[in-house]
Protein backbone atom coordinates (compact mmCIF):
# COMPACT_ATOMS: atom_id res chain seq x y z
CA UNK A 1 0.00 0.00 0.00
CA UNK A 2 1.23 3.52 -0.79
CA UNK A 3 0.39 6.83 0.85
CA UNK A 4 -1.31 9.43 -1.32
CA UNK A 5 0.53 12.70 -1.68
CA UNK A 6 -1.25 15.67 -0.02
CA UNK A 7 -2.42 17.39 -3.21
CA UNK A 8 -4.77 16.94 -6.13
CA UNK A 9 -3.91 18.02 -9.65
CA UNK A 10 -6.47 20.30 -11.30
CA UNK A 11 -6.61 17.87 -14.22
CA UNK A 12 -5.85 14.20 -13.57
CA UNK A 13 -5.42 13.29 -17.24
CA UNK A 14 -1.65 12.83 -17.00
CA UNK A 15 0.09 11.75 -20.22
CA UNK A 16 3.71 11.79 -19.04
CA UNK A 17 5.75 12.51 -15.93
CA UNK A 18 9.35 13.36 -15.03
CA UNK A 19 11.08 14.22 -11.76
CA UNK A 20 14.22 16.11 -10.75
CA UNK A 21 15.61 16.96 -7.30
CA UNK A 22 13.05 19.68 -6.62
CA UNK A 23 10.05 19.27 -8.90
CA UNK A 24 7.56 16.80 -10.39
CA UNK A 25 6.63 17.62 -14.00
CA UNK A 26 3.34 16.30 -15.40
CA UNK A 27 2.28 16.69 -19.01
CA UNK A 28 -1.47 17.10 -19.36
CA UNK A 29 -3.57 16.76 -22.50
CA UNK A 30 -3.73 19.72 -24.86
CA UNK A 31 -0.20 21.01 -24.26
CA UNK A 32 -0.14 21.79 -20.54
CA UNK A 33 2.67 21.16 -18.07
CA UNK A 34 1.83 21.10 -14.38
CA UNK A 35 4.73 21.41 -11.93
CA UNK A 36 4.59 20.25 -8.31
CA UNK A 37 7.18 21.45 -5.80
CA UNK A 38 8.38 18.37 -3.93
CA UNK A 39 8.74 20.22 -0.61
CA UNK A 40 5.80 22.62 -0.47
CA UNK A 41 3.53 20.77 -2.95
CA UNK A 42 2.83 24.08 -4.66
CA UNK A 43 1.23 23.56 -8.07
CA UNK A 44 1.84 25.74 -11.12
CA UNK A 45 0.34 25.31 -14.57
CA UNK A 46 1.83 26.29 -17.94
CA UNK A 47 0.58 26.03 -21.51
CA UNK A 48 3.62 25.20 -23.65
CA UNK A 49 2.23 23.55 -26.78
CA UNK A 50 -0.88 23.32 -28.92
CA UNK A 51 -0.54 19.55 -28.85
CA UNK A 52 -0.57 16.88 -26.13
CA UNK A 53 2.76 15.44 -24.95
CA UNK A 54 2.98 11.75 -24.14
CA UNK A 55 6.64 11.63 -23.12
CA UNK A 56 8.58 14.03 -20.89
CA UNK A 57 12.21 13.72 -19.76
CA UNK A 58 14.58 15.93 -17.75
CA UNK A 59 17.94 17.07 -19.13
CA UNK A 60 20.06 19.44 -17.00
CA UNK A 61 18.01 22.64 -16.65
CA UNK A 62 15.57 21.58 -19.38
CA UNK A 63 12.61 19.35 -20.05
CA UNK A 64 12.36 17.44 -23.31
CA UNK A 65 8.93 16.46 -24.58
CA UNK A 66 7.51 14.67 -27.60
CA UNK A 67 4.25 15.97 -29.01
CA UNK A 68 1.31 14.30 -30.71
CA UNK A 69 1.83 16.51 -33.80
CA UNK A 70 5.35 15.17 -34.40
CA UNK A 71 7.67 17.61 -32.62
CA UNK A 72 10.33 17.31 -29.96
CA UNK A 73 10.49 20.36 -27.69
CA UNK A 74 13.38 21.56 -25.55
CA UNK A 75 11.74 23.44 -22.68
CA UNK A 76 13.53 25.76 -20.30
CA UNK A 77 12.44 25.12 -16.71
CA UNK A 78 12.90 28.71 -15.60
CA UNK A 79 11.28 30.57 -17.19
CA UNK A 80 9.07 27.81 -18.61
CA UNK A 81 9.40 28.34 -22.34
CA UNK A 82 10.21 26.58 -25.60
CA UNK A 83 13.93 27.04 -26.25
CA UNK A 84 14.15 24.87 -29.37
CA UNK A 85 11.93 22.51 -31.33
CA UNK A 86 12.47 19.82 -33.93
CA UNK A 87 9.84 18.59 -36.35
CA UNK A 88 10.22 14.82 -36.82
CA UNK A 89 7.11 14.33 -38.95
CA UNK A 90 3.35 14.43 -38.55
CA UNK A 91 2.80 11.50 -36.17
CA UNK A 92 2.98 11.28 -32.40
CA UNK A 93 6.47 11.20 -30.87
CA UNK A 94 5.26 8.88 -28.16
CA UNK A 95 8.49 7.72 -26.49
CA UNK A 96 11.79 9.37 -25.57
CA UNK A 97 14.97 8.03 -23.96
CA UNK A 98 18.05 10.06 -22.96
CA UNK A 99 21.47 8.44 -22.73
CA UNK A 100 24.27 10.90 -21.94
CA UNK A 101 24.21 13.54 -24.68
CA UNK A 102 21.97 11.50 -26.97
CA UNK A 103 18.19 11.57 -27.19
CA UNK A 104 16.34 8.71 -28.88
CA UNK A 105 12.82 9.42 -30.13
CA UNK A 106 10.21 6.94 -31.34
CA UNK A 107 7.58 8.18 -33.76
CA UNK A 108 4.27 6.47 -34.49
CA UNK A 109 5.13 6.47 -38.20
CA UNK A 110 7.71 3.76 -37.49
CA UNK A 111 10.79 6.00 -37.43
CA UNK A 112 13.55 6.09 -34.82
CA UNK A 113 15.64 9.23 -34.36
CA UNK A 114 18.97 9.87 -32.66
CA UNK A 115 19.27 13.53 -31.60
CA UNK A 116 22.40 15.21 -30.26
CA UNK A 117 21.42 17.19 -27.17
CA UNK A 118 24.30 19.68 -27.31
CA UNK A 119 23.12 21.15 -30.62
CA UNK A 120 19.61 19.71 -30.48
CA UNK A 121 19.93 18.37 -34.01
CA UNK A 122 18.98 15.09 -35.67
CA UNK A 123 22.15 13.03 -36.11
CA UNK A 124 20.57 9.96 -37.71
CA UNK A 125 17.25 8.22 -38.26
CA UNK A 126 15.86 4.96 -39.59
CA UNK A 127 12.49 3.90 -40.97
CA UNK A 128 10.36 0.80 -40.42
CA UNK A 129 11.71 0.09 -36.94
CA UNK A 130 8.55 -1.86 -36.13
CA UNK A 131 5.33 -2.24 -38.14
CA UNK A 132 3.32 -0.66 -35.32
CA UNK A 133 3.99 1.82 -32.50
CA UNK A 134 6.97 1.20 -30.24
CA UNK A 135 8.81 2.52 -27.19
CA UNK A 136 12.47 3.26 -26.50
CA UNK A 137 13.04 1.02 -23.48
CA UNK A 138 16.68 1.76 -22.60
CA UNK A 139 20.32 0.90 -23.26
CA UNK A 140 21.78 -2.58 -22.88
CA UNK A 141 25.36 -3.60 -23.77
CA UNK A 142 25.87 -0.67 -26.13
CA UNK A 143 22.51 -1.20 -27.79
CA UNK A 144 19.27 0.76 -27.73
CA UNK A 145 16.34 -1.52 -26.92
CA UNK A 146 12.94 -0.86 -28.49
CA UNK A 147 9.70 -2.65 -27.64
CA UNK A 148 6.63 -2.90 -29.85
CA UNK A 149 3.81 -4.35 -27.79
CA UNK A 150 1.35 -4.63 -30.75
CA UNK A 151 4.02 -6.51 -32.75
CA UNK A 152 5.22 -8.66 -29.82
CA UNK A 153 8.81 -7.63 -30.62
CA UNK A 154 11.86 -6.52 -28.67
CA UNK A 155 14.58 -5.16 -30.98
CA UNK A 156 18.20 -4.18 -30.35
CA UNK A 157 20.00 -1.39 -32.25
CA UNK A 158 23.58 -0.15 -32.16
CA UNK A 159 23.17 2.99 -30.05
CA UNK A 160 25.63 4.96 -32.21
CA UNK A 161 24.78 3.85 -35.77
CA UNK A 162 21.18 2.58 -35.26
CA UNK A 163 22.10 -0.63 -37.06
CA UNK A 164 19.73 -3.46 -36.16
CA UNK A 165 21.52 -6.13 -34.10
CA UNK A 166 18.84 -8.68 -33.16
CA UNK A 167 15.14 -9.18 -32.47
CA UNK A 168 13.31 -11.16 -29.78
CA UNK A 169 9.72 -12.28 -30.30
CA UNK A 170 7.66 -12.57 -27.13
CA UNK A 171 3.87 -12.56 -26.71
CA UNK A 172 2.76 -9.03 -25.75
CA UNK A 173 -0.42 -7.02 -26.13
CA UNK A 174 -1.09 -3.39 -27.07
CA UNK A 175 0.84 -1.52 -24.34
CA UNK A 176 2.99 -1.88 -21.24
CA UNK A 177 6.10 -0.72 -19.41
CA UNK A 178 9.72 -1.86 -19.14
CA UNK A 179 12.74 -1.44 -16.90
CA UNK A 180 16.25 -2.68 -17.76
CA UNK A 181 18.72 -3.61 -15.04
CA UNK A 182 21.92 -5.63 -15.45
CA UNK A 183 21.10 -8.50 -17.87
CA UNK A 184 17.36 -8.41 -17.39
CA UNK A 185 14.33 -6.57 -18.67
CA UNK A 186 11.34 -6.34 -16.35
CA UNK A 187 8.20 -5.96 -18.44
CA UNK A 188 4.46 -5.51 -18.03
CA UNK A 189 1.81 -5.91 -20.70
CA UNK A 190 -1.93 -6.46 -20.85
CA UNK A 191 -1.42 -10.21 -21.38
CA UNK A 192 1.04 -10.58 -18.46
CA UNK A 193 -0.32 -11.22 -14.97
CA UNK A 194 2.03 -9.08 -12.87
CA UNK A 195 5.61 -8.48 -14.04
CA UNK A 196 7.65 -10.73 -16.33
CA UNK A 197 11.45 -11.00 -16.37
CA UNK A 198 13.37 -11.48 -19.61
CA UNK A 199 17.06 -12.42 -19.79
CA UNK A 200 18.66 -10.15 -22.41
CA UNK A 201 21.97 -11.98 -22.85
CA UNK A 202 20.36 -15.34 -23.51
Amino acid sequence: MTDALPFNLPDNNICGMAVDSSTIYCSIRNGKIITVDRQSFRIDEYIVSESSMWSVKTYDSYLVSGTVDGKVLLLGKSPFSIEKNLSLGRKNVGSLYINGENLYAASHDGKLFKIGMRNFEIESSIKNVHKKMFDCAGIYAGMLVTVSYPCSEIAFWNKDTLEKMKVFNIPLRLSGHTYIENNYMYITSRNILGIDKIKLNG
